[in-house]
């Protein structure tokens, strides 16, 4: 095997990799979020699986709490209502704090997208060897067989 098919075959392989870590991050992330919901559903506490949902996805967390006040607020409104909640139910706040940094870490990942851009680009810079060559030698070919050189 000659050097650029090698140094393809090396790209190719670490482009893999790193594909296929992001693709193992993303599966690992969901698998627990799933499974932080599946808790959360198992214990009856719909309401806070739902609030947590509202929380990752609003852009203004005040407004959000200020139109849910059966959910307990973890961003922004009154702290001594917070430390009430928290006092009376404080599995609520870490199941909730638990599903909101889990969806946000989730989130993260989805819109974190480099390692695929990463891998194609090492791949096309490992090809460019094998494929220089390759075009010389078709060249070389076209040029025996305008000279009347070969076979």
């Amino acid at each position: 095997m000659d050097k650029p098919t090698k140094i393809l075959l090396g790209g190719i392989v670490c482009a893999s990799i790193i594909a296929s870590g992001q693709l193992f991050r993303n599966h690992w992330l969901e698998n627990q979020l799933k499974q932080i919901e599946a808790e959360c559903i198992a214990e009856g506490k719909t309401e806070i699986l739902e609030g947590a949902r509202l929380l990752c996805n609003a852009e203004d967390l005040e407004r959000l709490a200020a139109q849910t006040e059966s959910l307990p607020r973890l961003q922004g409104g009154d702290i001594i209502d917070q430390v009430a909640f928290a006092q009376t139910n404080p599995n609520a706040v870490i199941v909730q704090a638990k599903l909101v940094f889990a969806y946000r870490e989730f989130q993260a990942v989805q819109a974190n997208s480099w390692p695929y851009p990463v891998a194609a680009l090492i791949v096309g810079i490992s090809a460019l060897p094998w494929l220089w060559y390759f075009l010389l030698r078709r060249i070389r070919e076209l040029r025996d067989a305008i000279v009347g050189k070969g076979t």
